[in-house]
C-alpha cells in the first residue's frame, strides 16, 4: 500500500508543475543598438568590435506591420511573451533536402525508407514526388515570404496588419489524396508543412528555473538516498544487499523527503503552475479545416478523463477556443482517496496542504483558428490566453525581435527568441554536478556504516565549491535567432550562453593558418586564463575525489572474487605508480601550462604520406594520401617549457621501471631524438614505419609551440605563424568537405585502379571492393555537394554573436 503512495503523489507534483508569478519584460539585442548589457565577469571585458557580417538592410528598423508580414504567427504573441520557437517553410525545406543527393544515397542504403520513416513522416514528403536537384543556393522557392523579399529601405511593405505571409502557389500544397492516407496523417503532414510556431508567455523563465529545482532536488536526495544504502550495505557486510536497501529509499523515502523539502516541496509546489503556451501550425487554405478538425479531435481525447475535466469555451484575439480544463479539485479529491496511507507517510497536517494545493491547480487545454492558424492554448487558466490582434500591442512591436530586422530580405527557415529569465533558467539546466555531489556528502554523513568518510565528504564539498567558482565566469543573455538559406543555411544568433571559457577581447594570430586550400578542420581560439585556472581546479577536485572514494571502497572489510581484484589493483596503483602520476600531472598543469600561451589553433589537413605500416602495399605508400594534425601555441616563457619537458620525461622513466617490474618483462623508456631548423627544435622517437611525415612530435622555438602527427607539417606552419597579423576575435571553426571529397575520390580511384595490387587476385576483400564501386560512387558524387561549415563565434560590443553557414555547392 505504501509504494501507491509514491506513484499517485510524484505524478501529481510534476503534472502540476509550470508558472504563476510575473516578470518584467526585458531588452533584447538590436541589429543597429545593442542592449547594454554587461559582461558575465570581471574576466570579460568587452572586447572590440569584432567586423560584423555582410547583411543586406544590416541597419534598418521594420514596422511592426513589416516584421507582422515577416515573421508570421508572432503577430498575435503579447509582448510579454518569452521565449519563440518559429519554424517556416517546413514543406519547402523537406523538398530541397529530399532533393539533394546525400538523401537519397542514404535513404537507398536504409531500404527506401529513411530510417524506417513512412510517407508522411518527413512533412511535405507527398509534395512532388519527382524532386528537383537543390539549386546552388539552396534556397526555398519565392512565394512564400515573397513580400518582403526587398528590403525596407527599398519597398515597404504594404500588406494590411495580420495579414498571413504568402502561402505560396497552391502547387506547393500538399497534394496526396484523401484516399491515399489516413485524414489524420494528412493532416499532420499539413500542420508541420508551413509554419510550425511554439511560444510561451510571462512568467515561463520563472518556472522553468521552479522545475530545474525541482530535478536538482531530486538528483539530491537520489544521491543521498545512494549513499545511505551503500553505508547500509556495508555496515551489514554485503554490497548485494545495495540494490534491496536502494529500492526502499527511492520509493517511499523520496516521495516524502521531496513533499517536505523546503527548496523543492510544498513551497515549490504552491507557486508553480502551466505558463500560458501557444502552438500555432499553418496549412494551406484548402487543408486548414481538415487540420483543426485533427488537433480538435487530438484534444478530445481529454474528454475521456470523465468528471476529472470540463469542457471550456472562450475567445481571444478574434478566435472561438473550444477545449477543455483538467480540474486540481478531482484530482485532489481522488487522491485523498487514500488518505489514510498518505498520513501515515506524511503526517497529516503535511498530507492536507499537499491535497490543497494541487487542489488549486488546472491545466486548460483548448484549440482556435485564427486566421490561418490553428492554434492550441495550454495554461492554467482561460484568462493566461493573452493573444493579441492589435499590432501596437503584439510582440512585433516591441524590441524583442528587433535583431531579426537586418535579415528581413532572407529567406527565413527558423526564429528563436528567449529573454533573460528564459534563458538564466536554461543556464541552470545545462550544467551543474553539485546537486549529485551534496547528496552523496550528506548521505555519507547521515550514516555511519562507512566508517569515518569525513575526509570524502570534505572533497565532496570542495567540488561543490569549485564547480560554482567555475560557473561565476559564465552567464546568460537574452537570445535572439535567425536561421535562413543563403549559399546553404546560415544562422545568426545574439546573446546565449557564455561559460566563460573564450577570451573575447584578445584577437587571434593564428587564424590565416585556416586559409590553406588543403586545410580540412580548423579551429582557432584563445582560452580565457581565469577559466582555465578554475576548469583545471575543478577537474582536480573530481579526479581526486574519484580516486578516494576508489580507496575508500578498497579498505572495506570485504571480500569476494571481485572485490579481492579491485582492492589488488588499488592497492598496487597506489603504493607503485601514484607519486609518478602526480609529479606527471604537475609537470603538465604547472610549468607547460604556464610556458604556453593563451591562443590555439588546430589544423588538419589531408596532404600527408602514408606510412609504412606493415600490411600497407606499397602503391598506396607511394601514392596515397594521409591526414595531418597539428596542435599550435604560442610560447609565454621557453625555459619553462623545457624545465617541465625534464620533468615529464624523469616520471615516464620511472613509471615505465615500475611497470617492467610489475609486468616481469624490461620496457625501456625510448630516447627521443631531435632536429633543429630555423630556430625550431623537432623532438620525436625513432621507429621503424616513421616518416618525416608521419612521426608524432613535438616542436619548439622562441614563439610558437607545435604537437603534430608530422614533423614536415609543423615546421610548414610555424613558419607560417610567424607572418601572423592580429585577425578575428572569438573561436573560429571550419570544416571543408570539398578537401574531404576530392581526397577521397582521389583515394577511391588509386584503389580501383590498383585493386589486384591492393587486396590480392581472386580474393574476397576484391570481390567485395569491386562490387561496391557504384555505391561509393555514389556516394562521392553526393558529397560533392557540400561545400563547408563556419561556425564563429565572438562579441560585438558588448553583444555576444554566433554565426554558423553550412554553405552546399
Amino acid at each position: 500500500m505504501k509504494k501507491r503512495l509514491f506513484w499517485v503523489v510524484i505524478p501529481a507534483v510534476v503534472f502540476t508543475f509550470g508558472a504563476c508569478k510575473k516578470s518584467g519584460e526585458t531588452a533584447r539585442p538590436g541589429p543597429s543598438t545593442p542592449p547594454a548589457t554587461t559582461s558575465p565577469t570581471e574576466s570579460h571585458p568587452t572586447s572590440p568590435t569584432s567586423p560584423a557580417p555582410s547583411v543586406a538592410g544590416e541597419n534598418m528598423a521594420l514596422s511592426a506591420e513589416e516584421r507582422a508580414v515577416k515573421l508570421g504567427f508572432v503577430r498575435y504573441l503579447p509582448q510579454d511573451t518569452e521565449s519563440v520557437i518559429s519554424i517556416y517553410n517546413g514543406s519547402k525545406i523537406s523538398a530541397r533536402t529530399k532533393g539533394m543527393k546525400l538523401w537519397k544515397v542514404i535513404e537507398k542504403q536504409l531500404g527506401g525508407g529513411l530510417m524506417g520513416m513512412g510517407p508522411q513522416m518527413m512533412p511535405g514528403e507527398e509534395m512532388d514526388q519527382e524532386m528537383k536537384p537543390a539549386d546552388e543556393d539552396f534556397a526555398i522557392p519565392e512565394g512564400e515570404q515573397e513580400k518582403t523579399k526587398k528590403t525596407a529601405a527599398a519597398e515597404k511593405p504594404a500588406a494590411a496588419p495580420f495579414e498571413a505571409p504568402d502561402a505560396g502557389d497552391d502547387s506547393d500544397a500538399v497534394t496526396t489524396s484523401d484516399d491515399d492516407l489516413p485524414a489524420r496523417s494528412i493532416a499532420a503532414g499539413d500542420m508541420l508543412g508551413l509554419e510550425v510556431t511554439v511560444a510561451v508567455g510571462k512568467s515561463a523563465g520563472e518556472q522553468l528555473g521552479n522545475l530545474v529545482t525541482l530535478g536538482t532536488r531530486l538528483n539530491y536526495f537520489q544521491m543521498r538516498a545512494l549513499a545511505k544504502a551503500y553505508a547500509l550495505a556495508v555496515k551489514a557486510g554485503d554490497l548485494s544487499t545495495l540494490s534491496s536497501a536502494m529500492g526502499k529509499n527511492f520509493s517511499e523515502e523520496l516521495a516524502k523527503n521531496m513533499i517536505n523539502d523546503t527548496e523543492g516541496g510544498l513551497a515549490l509546489l504552491e507557486r508553480s503552475n502551466m505558463p500560458p503556451t501557444y502552438v500555432a501550425f499553418r496549412s494551406s487554405k484548402d487543408k486548414q479545416a481538415a487540420v483543426a478538425a485533427a488537433v480538435a479531435d487530438t484534444l478530445g481525447n481529454i474528454g475521456q478523463a470523465g468528471e476529472m475535466v470540463e469542457t471550456v469555451d472562450f475567445e481571444q484575439a478574434g478566435g472561438k477556443f473550444s477545449g477543455f480544463k483538467l480540474l486540481g479539485s478531482k484530482i485532489s479529491a481522488q487522491m485523498a482517496n487514500g488518505r489514510e496511507e498518505m498520513d501515515t507517510a506524511l503526517g497529516a497536517e503535511t498530507a492536507s496542504k499537499l491535497l490543497a494545493a494541487i487542489a488549486k491547480k488546472n491545466l486548460v487545454i483548448a484549440s482556435a483558428t485564427l486566421g490561418e492558424y490553428v492554434v492550441v492554448f495550454i495554461g492554467a487558466t482561460e484568462a493566461d490566453c493573452h493573444l493579441v490582434s492589435e499590432s501596437a500591442k503584439s510582440l512585433t512591436s516591441g524590441s524583442a525581435l528587433a535583431f531579426s530586422d537586418a535579415y528581413a530580405a532572407k529567406d527565413l527557415a527558423a526564429l528563436i527568441v528567449g529573454n533573460d529569465s528564459a534563458t538564466h533558467a536554461i543556464h541552470q539546466i545545462q550544467g551543474g554536478l553539485a546537486s549529485y555531489t551534496n547528496g552523496l556528502r550528506d548521505g555519507l554523513a547521515s550514516e555511519d556504516g562507512a566508517g569515518d568518510t569525513r575526509d570524502l565528504q570534505a572533497m565532496l564539498q570542495l567540488v561543490t565549491e569549485r564547480e560554482a567558482a567555475l560557473r561565476k565566469l559564465g552567464g546568460m543573455e537574452a537570445l535572439g535567432m535567425v536561421a535562413f538559406f543563403e549559399h546553404g543555411l546560415k544562422v545568426e544568433c545574439f546573446g546565449g550562453q557564455d561559460a566563460g571559457a573564450i577570451d573575447w577581447k584578445t584577437p587571434a594570430k593564428l587564424s590565416h593558418l585556416g586559409d590553406a586550400a588543403d586545410v580540412a578542420i580548423f579551429v582557432n581560439w584563445s582560452s580565457d586564463a581565469a577559466y582555465d585556472v578554475k576548469a583545471r581546479a575543478y577537474g582536480e577536485a573530481l579526479v581526486e575525489t574519484a580516486y578516494a572514494m576508489a580507496m575508500k571502497v578498497s579498505e572495506l572489510p570485504l571480500e569476494g572474487g571481485q572485490m579481492k581484484q579491485f582492492k589488488g589493483m588499488a592497492t598496487l596503483f597506489n603504493d607503485k605508480f601514484r607519486s609518478d602520476a602526480v609529479t606527471l600531472w604537475d609537470a603538465v598543469k604547472g610549468e607547460m601550462n604556464d610556458g604556453l600561451g593563451q591562443e590555439r589553433a588546430f589544423i588538419v589537413d589531408l596532404k600527408g604520406s602514408v606510412p609504412t605500416l606493415p600490411g600497407v602495399p606499397k602503391l598506396l605508400v607511394d601514392k596515397g594520401r594521409f591526414p595531418r594534425a597539428t596542435m599550435i601555441y604560442p610560447v609565454s616563457d621557453r625555459a619553462k617549457l623545457a624545465s617541465s619537458w625534464a620533468k615529464m620525461s624523469a616520471a615516464c622513466t620511472k613509471l615505465l621501471a615500475k611497470v617492467s617490474t610489475v609486468a616481469g618483462q624490461e620496457i625501456p623508456m625510448q630516447k627521443p631524438l631531435s632536429s633543429d631548423k630555423n630556430g625550431y627544435t623537432t623532438w620525436f622517437i625513432s621507429m621503424p614505419f616513421f616518416n618525416d611525415d608521419f612521426v608524432p612530435s613535438v616542436t619548439v622555438g622562441d614563439k610558437w609551440f607545435a604537437a603534430s602527427t608530422s614533423k614536415t607539417r609543423a615546421l610548414e606552419l610555424l613558419a607560417d605563424a610567424e607572418h601572423g597579423q592580429p585577425g578575428r576575435y572569438g573561436m573560429y571553426l571550419k570544416m571543408d568537405f570539398k578537401a574531404m571529397q576530392e581526397c577521397g575520390a582521389e583515394t577511391m580511384q588509386l584503389l580501383d585502379e590498383n585493386a589486384q595490387a591492393v587486396f590480392g587476385e581472386g580474393s574476397p576483400q576484391l570481390a567485395k571492393f569491386t562490387a561496391s564501386k557504384t555505391t561509393r560512387a555514389q556516394w562521392l558524387d553526393a558529397i560533392a555537394e557540400l561545400d563547408s561549415l563556419t561556425i564563429h563565434s565572438r562579441r560585438e560590443g558588448t553583444v555576444l554573436r554566433g554565426s554558423v553557414h553550412f554553405k552546399t555547392r
